[in-house]
């Protein structure tokens, strides 16, 4: 009996593993392609990993869409939360994709009503707003700015690139975000300065800005816990949306 076929994390460089089912699912970082990986084992799905960012997130799918073009893509990783009430394991599937400038795309009403109908236990599935934004929003007070600014409930940095690659084929786009950080969560670094745009951390940097202000070392593990709880529901989540896609 032939092996099933499964979805294999991709090469660091962003290459995609490819499958045969017709979904292609775009991540930015290592540990979200691990997350989704584990959940569409035997589904047959494209992942693709593209590093940090709008311009990696749009050349990159841009790239695998062109080669082997799939009937939906799904955005799937973690976001921050600008709604209040909106906490650290929530799951946003976004209704609307926006950026700051203006621009804003609306998802396909069937893909986000099967997405906020997925059950899963302790797991909330929110219907939102979502923002892209070029740099890490690390304070309560420029989240604040972003959601009066914008209206969103959510915030990310690939998603708006990922649409931009499916709109010139007409590919339907559903975007996830497993929520990292609350909106009255203050990010312990900019992580946008100490990471590299792979997601692979910046020695030096890190290191400098552990040095500046040691006492941002008391919320890494607040942080991290809230990672394991965002990687383990984006996980759950997409893998009962796997079993009911069409």
């Amino acid at each position: 009996m032939g092996e099933r076929p499964s979805a294999r994390e991709p090469a660091a460089s962003g290459g995609a593993t490819r499958g045969p089912g017709g979904l292609l699912v775009v991540v930015a970082l290592r540990e979200e392609s691990r997350a989704v990986e584990r959940a569409l084992r035997g589904h047959g799905a494209t992942v693709l990993r593209t590093g940090i960012g709008q311009k990696l997130a749009q050349e990159k799918a841009a790239r695998a869409i062109e080669a082997n073009p799939p009937r939906r893509v799904i955005v799937a990783g973690f976001g921050g939360g600008l709604r209040p009430g909106i906490v650290a394991g929530d799951v946003v599937a976004a209704s609307t994709v926006c950026e700051p400038s203006g621009q804003e795309w609306s998802a396909p009403a069937d893909l986000v009503e099967l997405a906020a109908s997925v059950r899963v236990p302790e797991c909330r599935v929110v219907v939102g707003r979502l923002v892209t934004v070029e740099k890490v929003i690390a304070t309560v007070a420029a989240k604040q700015a972003l959601r009066a600014a914008t209206g969103a409930d959510a915030v990310d940095m690939e998603s708006s690139g990922v649409l931009r690659a499916a709109a010139a084929r007409g590919i339907p786009v559903l975007c996830l975000r497993a929520i990292l950080d609350e909106a009255d969560f203050e990010l312990p670094f900019d992580f946008g300065k100490i990471l590299t745009p792979e997601g692979r951390p910046r020695i030096l940097k890190a290191l400098g800005a552990v040095t500046a202000n040691p006492g941002n070392l008391a919320r890494i593990l607040p942080l991290r816990r809230r990672a394991l709880l965002a990687a383990e529901r984006l996980e759950q989540v997409m893998a009962a949306l796997a079993t009911r896609l069409p």
